[in-house]
């Protein structure tokens, strides 16, 4: 059996670490390999199972220290990183300014060596003083840096050369006296393999070393000038952290990479894409003057010299629903004070936009009502984009979800149909339980079926009766999709990578575990923001049920009874109550849990039973009594979410693997 094709069980993880280990030894042993030497050497080690993406899978894990794949035309390159930098020396020449702040620029001379500061012993000086990576400044002006003790720089001057290199106890800071001269037919090679990356293509500065490293195992052993004043010297163009032929034109290539990123991004064509680009440029000039915004427009529409988002040519194109979706991601995206800029500069540009526009307009407007938690504003603001647009499809998708949080899943529906959506679409499919389902033998005048003395078209026609297990259920699919959107969705992809972190799987597959959600929904406070921003919305049934559900606390249950295929009879440890448990989840497990198991679960009351929607995790006697915090009970402050995920997952943790703080 291959690597990848593992089960969650203790024997698979532990043939994951030992891979891990073997992998960085026989690299350390014989220095860089390629695919076809690396697996030959493993089988000798008794893994012979082993294929290149089980490799893969753990560099992309993170379970290998210093291992990098190094891709090319023919096939990959596998190498430890400190062993193929050991006895090199990368010099750095000294400003006045890092002396005073005792930091070092890390770009362009020392971006390879840095590497190496993700794991152990290279976050440290060799004598075990501090050495942290660091940003100085924000965005592209933005200064990498290594954050060194004052001493490490003291007795330096303003020019002063420094060598950085690697050694087993972390990172070495030597004074640099003098420089070697560079080998014969450097320059040359170094412009060979920037023609190889590709035409016209830079290369990023730190393959580049890994390539010349890897060819020549003397290269920087001794001193030479820093890099960054090497490629000045050769000629060759360098912008941060690539490095191009001469006469490169790096502004090109950046705006057509960043459309060509825009346009697959969001599925858009390239014009489409530099539209985006053009109007998120706008928005970032207007962005640090929000303050000011509105009486600058006001004004005149302009501002400080330059014309308003939406005075050039690029704007135009918001008119299609897929470019104004790309412009709000681009430039609001999950943020708050961002989405107050984009109503302040759509409020100022509905006063002359064109026809075409305001259907976008609205719905952009909307968006940032939502965002800034006006829901009552952002509907309005989606109706009035179909007022004036009847098929704008990304006010009808996002007024579905008004018409579903209200209950009207009969509306939800028809507004996804008009948007193109199909009953085999899940998003669509969701609802089609919970529509209005009409009598025809009850005349719309006649007296209504329920014996209220009303009219049918005034009580109950065109509105939904359910259950309370199908309300209950309804109500956990809003919570859920909430709990996707953004912001709140962060939260659920940093819990899903806690979850599978020992598991080497993708994280976005466990993004629906039970675990992860109800982690998510009470200890991440993702359910109170819920009914925050959106309980109004609802019906008041629903209201109640989510008042309720919101005290619950999790159980830890005792399993009395399974009965296969039919579900399980638990007893409640905290209360003593025996529950009857008949969901889809607990039918599930009816095949695997033994009587006697302990499982934590969150029993949640629905009608006259309880549902647990899911969530289950099995936990022991003395996990309990070691981790009272998975409880929540007795606890002062609320539970940090990802330490209650860690200690959820624990059962997946390696014997033996450290547990991070």
């Amino acid at each position: 059996m291959a690597v990848h094709d593992k089960s969650e069980g203790p024997d698979d993880e532990q043939a994951w670490l030992v891979l891990a280990v073997a992998v960085r030894a026989v690299l350390v042993e014989r220095g860089p390999l390629t695919t076809s030497a690396l697996l030959p050497a493993l089988s000798e080690l008794g893994l012979a199972a082993v294929e290149e993406r089980d490799i893969e899978d753990l560099l992309d894990a993170g379970d290998i220290a210093h291992v990098v794949q190094l891709d090319s035309a023919d096939e990959s390159v596998f190498f430890a990183l400190d062993a193929l930098l050991a006895d090199r020396v990368f010099t750095h020449r000294l400003t006045a300014t890092e002396i005073a702040d005792h930091t070092i620029d890390v770009t362009p001379d020392l971006g390879t060596v840095m590497m190496l500061t993700e794991a152990a012993p290279y976050d440290q000086l060799e004598d075990g003083s501090a050495a942290e990576p660091a940003f100085i400044g924000e965005g592209m002006a933005a200064r990498e840096v290594l954050v060194v003790p004052p001493a490490a720089l003291a007795g330096y001057a303003d020019g002063d050369l420094i060598g950085l290199g690697a050694t087993a106890s972390g990172l070495r800071i030597v004074a640099v006296q003098q420089l070697s001269v560079p080998p014969d037919g450097l320059a040359d090679r170094v412009v060979e393999l920037i023609a190889a990356n590709g035409d016209p293509k830079p290369m990023m500065l730190d393959y580049l070393i890994y390539e010349l490293c890897i060819a020549d195992p003397d290269l920087l052993t001794l001193p030479l000038a820093p890099l960054g004043e090497l490629l000045d010297a050769w000629g060759l163009e360098r912008r941060v952290d690539h490095v191009a032929p001469v006469g490169f034109d790096f502004d090109n290539w950046g705006v057509a990479a960043e459309v060509a990123e825009l346009s697959e991004t969001y599925d858009i064509t390239a014009d489409q894409a530099m539209s985006v680009r053009l109007m998120t440029q706008d928005f970032r000039r207007t962005e640090e003057l929000a303050a000011r915004l509105v009486d600058h427009l006001d004004a005149g529409g302009v501002l400080d010299g330059q014309r308003p988002i939406g005075a050039g040519e690029a704007a135009p194109a918001l008119a299609d629903p897929a470019v104004a979706e790309a412009f709000f991601w681009e430039t609001v995206g999950i943020g708050v004070p961002e989405a107050g800029v984009m109503l302040a500069l759509t409020n100022f540009w509905s006063r002359a936009a064109p026809s075409r526009l305001r259907p976008a307009l609205a719905w952009l407007q909307g968006k940032s009502h939502e965002r800034l938690g006006d829901v009552t504003s952002a509907e309005a603001a989606y109706e009035r984009s179909l007022d004036l647009d009847p098929f704008f499809g990304a006010s009808l998708v996002d007024l579905s979800r008004y018409a579903g949080d209200r209950g009207d899943a009969t509306r939800a529906i028809s507004l996804l149909e008009r948007a193109g959506f199909t009953q085999e679409d899940p998003f669509l499919a969701r609802l089609l339980p919970y529509q209005a389902t009409d009598r025809p033998e009850v005349g719309r005048n006649d007296p209504c079926w329920c014996g209220s003395g009303r009219k049918y078209k005034r009580c109950h026609l065109g509105k939904v009766e359910l259950s309370e297990s199908a309300r209950a259920d309804w109500l956990r699919q809003k919570v859920v999709l909430f709990a996707h959107d953004p912001p709140q969705g962060a939260v659920l992809v940093e819990l899903a990578a806690i979850r599978t972190e020992h598991l080497h799987g993708d994280p976005a597959e466990a993004i629906d575990d039970p675990v992860v959600l109800d982690v998510a929904l009470y200890d991440g406070d993702v359910l109170e923001a819920f009914a925050e921003l959106r309980g109004a919305l609802l019906p008041s049934e629903e209201r109640s049920l989510l008042a309720a559900w919101s005290a619950v606390k999790r159980s830890v249950v005792e399993v009395l009874e399974v009965r296969v295929g039919r579900g399980l009879t638990v007893r409640d440890l905290q209360t003593g109550e025996q529950h009857q448990l008949d969901d889809v989840a607990a039918i599930a497990l009816t095949g695997f849990v033994p009587v006697g198991q302990l499982l934590l679960t969150r029993l949640l009351a629905v009608g006259g039973s309880v549902a647990t929607f899911g969530f289950f995790e099995p936990v022991t006697s003395s996990q309990l009594d070691e981790s009272p915090i998975l409880l929540a009970l007795e606890v002062e402050s609320p539970a940090d979410p990802y330490e209650v995920m860690a200690e959820l997952s624990a059962r997946f943790r390696p014997v033996g693997a450290a547990v991070e703080d």
